[in-house]
């Protein structure tokens, strides 16, 4: 082979010319290619324990970062929180792949990919579209069939994509640990993204168990896209039928959508001790399948040394890499895709337009049917109920009260006088208060008025406080006056409007 060089170190070959799936190796080189690498386990372990110490020092620094963490420096400690177990996970990864280490600039370029389609699609579609939170949190098995047919199958089909569509054909793709490899980092990508959002949407978070949770987050959307990577790398050189890809796009989210759950329940709690029982379980599944993933890689890599090494055999059920097969058929993939997103939406459908009717004091109106009554003591106040899985301290729910208008009011001259006066008793009555805007409206064909306002919660002892949105829609009967209020956490205000909608389309006021 003339004019040979070595792919690693580019030098002129003289004497034996070695490959390695189609590329050449000096001599010096092939040999640490093929060698034993016991380091690995080194390697692995130390960026592990890295990671660790990460966690302790958030967890360290935590009560001097949190009152300083506003604004930018929000949004910087959200970027680096998330940034850095992603690439630390990433080289955990990226150890494993010993024969043949992957171009950084792809492996970045999926990187980026994955945390794009995360962004632009991924989460506009199920917190937009789907609408999960709207619907999907009556009771645990609910929520489980969300978290797999419409979170679940939506994350893992975007990373599936984001393999499938950009490295999967090129020349670079010549092993089935690739697969794993880049699903991880188109994994590693979304996830980031996901961290990102979840630290500045929470204020911070409790920044203790919030880098715990992170970096959980990192490792099941790294290993669940991984999953999928493995069964793309075993098609790309083996035929395996129209059911292979879809089987691994549909067990990763089936794992995906019990971890979304699993952390869900953290998020929505707001981080108190007893959620630790989810963030666990999250764990230990993230674990568990990575440590699969490890096998088969190691597995992998051994195969493939032993299928190389002059003199050796190649073991049964191993393919060499630079030798692909006939693609599998995209249309299975596509089919179960959309088919299972279908049924999410069906499910959807389904559970939004279950209802339960309350009759009381000439107010009547229809709201959730898993919703659940709350007793609080507020003055006037004859109805509270609430998502039964939203935090006890913020919960997501609609009350009605009525008090005496000279209360709230005296001499005030229209209902717009007594929406003023009533907005400067919330101001005094709540934390934080900001009127965000009044305007009249139309309830049940009554003149109304709606104030929108956001105000501030803090929690027992040192819990992180938490911004509430709220709407207040006041209605006058003679010397009386309605107010209905729905609130919710800021950051899901926006995805429970249209349940909102549908309790006010429901309102009847005598």
């Amino acid at each position: 082979m003339p004019n040979s060089t070595c792919c690693i170190c580019n030098s002129a070959i003289e004497g034996p010319v070695q490959t390695f799936g189609g590329r050449t190796y000096c001599q010096r080189h092939y040999d640490k290619l093929v060698k034993h690498r016991g380091h690995i386990w080194t390697d692995t372990a130390v960026l592990v324990l890295g990671l660790v110490l990460f966690v302790l020092a958030v967890t360290l620094l935590a009560p001097v970062l949190r009152p300083i963490l506003q604004g930018d420096g929000l949004l910087i400690a959200g970027i680096i929180l998330a940034l850095v177990p992603a690439i630390i996970w990433l080289a955990v990864f990226y150890a494993q792949d010993r024969l043949e280490p992957e171009p950084t600039v792809y492996l970045i370029g999926v990187f980026v990919l994955g945390a794009l389609l995360a962004s632009a699609v991924g989460q506009p579609l199920i917190n937009g579209f789907f609408r999960v939170n709207a619907w999907a949190s009556n009771t645990l098995l609910l929520r489980l069939v969300a978290g797999i047919l419409v979170v679940g199958v939506v994350q893992e089909f975007l990373k599936y994509a984001a393999v499938r569509y950009s490295v999967f054909n090129s020349a670079e793709y010549d092993e089935q640990t690739d697969g794993i490899i880049y699903g991880a980092a188109a994994g590693l990508g979304y996830a980031t993204m996901l961290n990102i959002a979840y630290v500045v949407g929470s204020g911070g978070v409790d920044l203790g168990i919030g880098a715990v949770r992170v970096a959980v987050t990192a490792l099941a959307q790294a290993s669940f896209a991984g999953v999928t990577g493995y069964f793309l790398g075993r098609a790309k050189f083996k035929q395996r039928g129209p059911f292979w890809l879809p089987t691994g796009v549909i067990l990763a989210a089936v794992l995906n959508g019990v971890v979304t759950v699993a952390l869900g329940q953290i998020a929505r709690a707001g981080l108190q001790a007893t959620p630790l029982r989810g963030l666990i379980l999250a764990a230990v599944i993230a674990v568990v399948t990575f440590g699969v993933l490890f096998v088969i890689m190691r597995r992998n890599a051994r195969a493939a040394i032993v299928s190389h090494v002059p003199g050796t055999s190649e073991v049964p059920g191993t393919s060499a890499p630079g030798t692909s097969s006939r693609a599998e058929p995209e249309w299975a993939v596509w089919a179960a895709v959309i088919g299972l997103l279908v049924v999410g939406l069906l499910v959807r459908g389904a559970i939004e337009g279950r209802t339960q009717r309350f009759s009381g004091n000439g107010v009547a109106l229809s709201y959730p049917a898993g919703w659940s009554v709350l007793r609080d003591e507020q003055p006037g106040q004859f109805l509270h109920v609430a998502d039964a899985f939203s935090p006890d301290q913020t919960p997501i729910g609609v009350s009605v009260r009525q008090l005496p208008a000279a209360e709230v009011g005296r001499g005030a001259q229209s209902l717009g006088d007594l929406a003023m006066m009533w907005s400067n008793r919330q101001g005094q009555d709540l934390l934080g208060y900001n009127a965000l805007g009044v305007e009249p409206a139309k309830v049940g064909g009554k003149d109304a008025v709606a104030l929108d306002y956001a105000y501030v919660v803090q929690p027992p002892g040192a819990g992180v406080p938490a911004v509430m949105r709220a709407e207040d829609i006041l209605l006058r009967n003679g010397d009386t006056l309605t107010l209905v209020t729905f609130a919710a956490p800021a950051d899901e205000y926006e995805g429970q409007t249209a349940t909102w909608r549908r309790i006010l389309a429901s309102l009847d006021v005598k």
